[in-house]
């Protein structure tokens, strides 16, 4: 079976606070496929804002997905090297896409 597309890793940070104790070992690894302007997610464990940022860090495209979310469709508008961010309320999850 040939896999289409690139797999694109995505580097975990965490922004809110941590209890004693809990969130001190490594978030697993998140890899998401992209295929054009469509990116395959594996199916979402809570909902996320999603955000796509162009070279001056300034958002161009923003969604909200819903756990359970198993894709995104971009814009055909949109053309170039962009970041994107999954977020969520204590972390986000950051890659690299060229559309």
């Amino acid at each position: 079976m040939e896999v289409c597309g690139s797999r694109i890793g995505l580097t975990h940070i965490r922004t809110g606070s941590t209890i004693k104790g809990l969130g001190k070992s490594p978030e697993r690894p998140w890899y998401i496929q992209q295929e054009g302007n469509v990116l395959a997610l594996g199916v979402t464990a809570c909902d996320f804002t999603f955000q796509l940022l162009n070279d001056d860090e300034e958002v161009v495209y923003t969604v909200f997905l819903p756990s359970g979310t198993t894709s995104v469709a971009l814009p055909d508008t949109l053309v170039g090297d962009y970041e994107i961010r999954f977020i969520d309320s204590n972390s986000y999850f950051y890659g690299y896409i060229t559309l």
